[in-house]
């Protein structure tokens, strides 16, 4: 309770003029709009400083925040000053409570919950001098396999740093001054919290825990670790109707996703990070 006190009191300091203020759209707010950072960041200008919350939002964040934590348009500007700073130090909480809220309002404003981004909006490649927000961006669909939802319609993005033409996409990078035939796929450090495992399909690593346990517990082989997923984790969930995949795991996703988690936490341990060939498929990690 004190820290929803400390919030209704950033408010009220905004505008102390008698802003109608409900906790419920405070939390909605800030929810909404942690999960959204890197939505609200990507959009920006180059010069901005992504450790800080930008002053303004976008307009069509703007209108799907206002509709879906029922506040007026003009309200919003004032909500974003007051919490920004709080929204921007919080980690991203609570999506799966609004999924509802996301699906009642995607076809109006555009925004999709767990879009898939790099785990930074600025080059990381050490040698590079390029300290700017990354501004060529390249957005595909993509089906997120969860374990709470069942499968997922949604969006990756990748970033394209133009000094040094290195792209980073949602689990790996990889430099596009290297010839292609050299090229890599460089995996980040830590330990992801969704796999790619294959072109448009990733898989949250929850998922590839239970198919890994799976397997030497229960003697379940790959092609049924998938059929399971389908028959009793999707749901009967079908991707919208103009959603160019379909929404089937497959045993070779399966086998992508148990062979990919093992070799990032084996690397892990000793400091160092996955690198495979790229243009290849899961048979390369092995």
């Amino acid at each position: 309770m004190d820290n929803q006190n400390q919030l209704l009191q950033l408010l009220q300091c905004a505008d102390p003029s008698g802003l109608k203020i409900s906790l419920a759209a405070i939390l909605c707010f800030v929810s909404l709009a942690t999960s959204l950072k890197n939505d609200i960041l990507l959009v920006q200008l180059g010069d901005q400083d992504v450790s800080k919350p930008p002053t303004n939002l976008s307009p069509s964040l703007s209108r799907f925040l206002s509709a879906s934590c029922d506040i007026s348009m003009d309200d919003v500007p004032t909500f974003w000053f007051a919490l920004k700073h709080v929204i921007w130090n919080q980690d991203c909480f609570g999506v799966n409570d609004h999924l509802p809220t996301f699906s009642r309002y995607v076809c109006k404003h555009g925004i999709i919950p767990y879009t898939l981004y790099p785990p930074s909006q600025t080059c990381t490649t050490p040698s590079c001098l390029n300290l700017s927000k990354l501004m060529t961006a390249n957005q595909q669909p993509a089906v997120l396999y969860t374990l709470p939802q069942g499968p997922i319609a949604t969006y990756s993005v990748d970033l394209k740093c133009k000094v040094c033409n290195t792209k980073y996409h949602h689990s790996f990078s990889v430099d596009h001054k290297v010839p292609q035939a050299k090229r890599e796929h460089t995996y980040y450090g830590d330990i992801p919290s969704i796999i790619h495992i294959r072109g448009h399909q990733f898989v949250e690593t929850a998922v590839v825990q239970m198919w890994r346990s799976q397997c030497p517990l229960s003697w379940t082989s790959m092609s049924n670790c998938a059929c399971l997923y389908n028959v009793a984790l999707s749901k009967g969930t079908s991707p919208p109707p103009d959603f160019p995949f379909g929404f089937e795991v497959t045993g070779d996703h399966v086998w992508s996703g148990i062979i990919q988690l093992p070799l990032i936490e084996d690397l892990g341990l000793h400091a160092e990070t996955l690198a495979v060939c790229h243009g290849s498929d899961h048979k390369c990690y092995s």
